[in-house]
């Protein structure tokens, strides 16, 4: 069963290898992105010789069991800086 990602409405097919470029493309964003991500451990891949890939299953269960970003928290404005 194909899916969709959240932000691109890409399909995802479980069964499909991907590389860099698709994930970006996938995920909307650059390649070093996804680069920066893999660099820092946070996004799971697979490499043969000097390539990344993905398989579509576990991308889609990556998308499923990440961690979710919270919202940033709005602080309060500094007294002194309401005077300025």
């Amino acid at each position: 069963m194909n899916r969709k990602t959240p932000q691109s409405g890409a399909v995802i097919n479980p069964n499909q290898t991907y590389d860099i470029r698709d994930v970006a493309h996938l995920f909307r964003v650059s390649d070093l992105s996804i680069r920066t991500m893999i660099k820092n451990g946070q996004l799971p891949y697979s490499k043969l010789g000097n390539k990344y890939f993905w398989i579509g299953k576990s991308l889609l269960d990556w998308l499923e069991n990440r961690p979710k970003i919270k919202e940033a928290a709005v602080l309060p404005q500094n007294k002194e800086s309401k005077n300025a």
